[in-house]
C-alpha cells in the first residue's frame, strides 16, 4: 500500500513539474494596435493583466511585444510583417485594421483579434461560430438597439440622431448601418456626416449638431482620437452627445451603455492562453463582448438641461457628479 502511495505522489509531483516547465518556457505575444485611444488602450491593458492573472508574467515567462500603427494602415501591415518574421507564439490585432493586417500576413502563426465590431464584414472570418484556419477573437459590436431605446427614455421628444464617423473604417460603417435600421423602426431620422481623418471631425460635428437632437458617437478610431473636438462642437450648440462606448462618458458624453473594453481585453487573454495550451483558433468561436453597464455624466447633463430620473440613476453603475 505504501509503495502505491509513494508512486502516486511521484506521479503528482511529476505532473506539477510539467505544468511549471510549460510556464517556465518564454511565450512571445506580439500586439499590433491600430491607434492609441482609451478603448484600445484599455483593451491592451486588460489583455496584459489577463495574461498575468493566468500565470504569464512579462520578464518571467512572457515576452510582450507591442507596437501602434498610429492610425496608418500601411504601418499596421509593416508591423504585421515584422512580427511574422519574428515568429511569436500568438499575434494579436487590436482594432479592425490591425487585425486585418495580422491576418493578411499569417498563414501559420495563430492570430487573435479584439475590439473589432464586424469580424465578418472585415473578412477576418466567414462565420462567427466556426472560424477558419488560424484566426479567431472577440467581436465588439456595441448594443445599438439598447442605445436607441435608452435615448428615447432619456430624451422622450427625440426625433433626430446625428452621427459623425469615418466611412473608411469597416467597423464604423457596420455600426452606422445598424443604427439606421434601428432608428427607422423607432421613427427617428439619422443625420450623418462622414470624415476622412481627425482634422475633419470639428467641422462635421458643427454641421450635424445644428440639425440633430443628440449626437451618437460610435466606436470609431477617428472619432475616439478626436473626441474632444466633437464634444467642443456639440457643446457650442448645446447638443447632447451619447457615447457608443462607455469610455466616452468620462470625456464629456452625457450617458452610455455597454461593455468594458478592459474586460474585453481580459476575455481576449483567455483565448490567447487556450491557444498557447494547444487549442486551435478554428476550435474557438468568435466571442461577442458582453456588458450593459449604464454610466451617466451628471455634470454634462446639467449643463445641457437634462435631468436623470431617480430610477435611471439607480440603474447606473456609476454617476459622474464632478
Amino acid at each position: 500500500m505504501m509503495k502505491k502511495v509513494i508512486a502516486m505522489c511521484v506521479l503528482v509531483i511529476g505532473s506539477l513539474g510539467l505544468i511549471q516547465a510549460a510556464h517556465a518556457k518564454n511565450i512571445t505575444i506580439s500586439v499590433n494596435q491600430f491607434v492609441q485611444h482609451d478603448a484600445l488602450d484599455d483593451t491592451r491593458q486588460g489583455l496584459y493583466d489577463g495574461l498575468k492573472q493566468q500565470g504569464y508574467v512579462e520578464g518571467e515567462n512572457l515576452i510582450f511585444n507591442y507596437q501602434t500603427a498610429h492610425a496608418n494602415t500601411a504601418t499596421a501591415i509593416q508591423i504585421a510583417r515584422q512580427y511574422m518574421s519574428d515568429k511569436p507564439d500568438v499575434m494579436i490585432g487590436i482594432g479592425t485594421q490591425s487585425a486585418q493586417a495580422m491576418a493578411s500576413v499569417s498563414s501559420s502563426i495563430p492570430v487573435v483579434f479584439t475590439a473589432v465590431s464586424d469580424p465578418i464584414g472585415a473578412k477576418l472570418v466567414k462565420t462567427l461560430e466556426f472560424p477558419e484556419k488560424n484566426v479567431t477573437g472577440m467581436s465588439a459590436m456595441t448594443p445599438i438597439a439598447d442605445h436607441v431605446r435608452l435615448l428615447q427614455e432619456l430624451l422622450p421628444n427625440i426625433e433626430t440622431i446625428g452621427v459623425v464617423y469615418n466611412s473608411g473604417e469597416v467597423n464604423s460603417v457596420a455600426q452606422v448601418e445598424l443604427l439606421k435600421s434601428v432608428a427607422k423602426e423607432a421613427n427617428i431620422e439619422i443625420i450623418e456626416a462622414s470624415v476622412a481623418n481627425s482634422s475633419d471631425v470639428l467641422l462635421a460635428t458643427k454641421i450635424v449638431a445644428k440639425k440633430a437632437d443628440v449626437i451618437y458617437a460610435p466606436t470609431d478610431n477617428t472619432i475616439a482620437s478626436a473626441f474632444q473636438a466633437l464634444i467642443s462642437a456639440a457643446n457650442a450648440t448645446k447638443t447632447p452627445v451619447f457615447g457608443g462606448a462607455t469610455f466616452y462618458v468620462d470625456k464629456g458624453a452625457f450617458a452610455s451603455l455597454g461593455f468594458s473594453f478592459y474586460q474585453l481585453g481580459e476575455q481576449t487573454a483567455d483565448y490567447v492562453v487556450a491557444i498557447i495550451h494547444g487549442t486551435k483558433p478554428s476550435q474557438l468561436p468568435v466571442k461577442p463582448a458582453i456588458g450593459t453597464d449604464l454610466i451617466l455624466n451628471q455634470v454634462a447633463a446639467q449643463r445641457l438641461g437634462i435631468e436623470f430620473s431617480e430610477e435611471i440613476q439607480r440603474r447606473a453603475i456609476r454617476v459622474i457628479t464632478e
